[in-house]
């Protein structure tokens, strides 16, 4: 995982002499959720989660740094399941055939499983994003770290009653860090992987 801010305090308070540390963290940390709400650029695939009998909850197994802002699909086996409403869940054991995503992260199936299943089970990919406070992003993401920087600088720049307010520098950090969002976008399309399927083959 690499440290944001590790990799960008240095070259923000260069862009904004006088700015505490503090409050320059502050800015690099919201600029990597709004990032990755913009872009959805940080694709997670989880591995095959288990799936036991009479229990609803399913851990998902993101990091500890990051929370789901969309889930692009969920299998269980070969079969997709479909996002739901909360009004949906039910308190009868059947096979699931949808899921809603806990604000805890936590995947939630509509039915209690009527049976366990452990190979080959619950498979999610999702767009994640840093949790308040956290300055995290995963290192597939290095590329784009200069836009996060140049949004980051461009908060600072905009804040009201301080020595570094630069309004016309700020609105031309926005618009740099716009030009960028669709290559990040595509990124993360391309990582997009196909819904996990398993195939059998008949013999001859």
């Amino acid at each position: 995982m690499l440290d944001l801010y590790e990799e960008l305090l240095p070259d923000v308070l260069i862009s904004v002499p006088g700015c505490p540390d503090l409050t320059a963290e502050r800015a690099i940390s919201r600029a990597a959720r709004q990032f990755c709400m913009d872009t959805h650029a940080w694709r997670y695939t989880t591995e095959s989660q288990p799936v036991i009998k009479g229990l609803r909850d399913v851990e998902l197994g993101v990091p500890a740094e990051a929370m789901i802002i969309r889930p692009f699909w969920v299998t269980l086996g070969s079969r997709q399941l479909l996002g739901i409403s909360a009004s949906k869940i039910t308190t009868e054991e059947a096979n699931p055939t949808g899921y809603i995503i806990a604000p805890s992260g936590t995947l939630m199936l509509d039915c209690l499983p009527k049976e366990t299943v452990v190979q080959d089970a619950l498979v999610a990919h999702l767009a994640l994003a840093p949790k308040r406070g956290e300055a995290v992003l995963a290192d597939e993401l290095a590329p784009f770290l200069d836009m996060i920087q140049t949004l980051a600088t461009a908060y600072l720049l905009t804040m009201p009653s301080v020595e570094w307010r630069d309004r016309q520098a700020a609105s031309d950090m926005f618009s740099l860090y716009q030009g960028g969002v669709p290559e990040a976008k595509r990124f993360g399309q391309q990582r997009n992987q196909s819904i996990h399927r398993t195939v059998k083959y008949g013999g001859i």
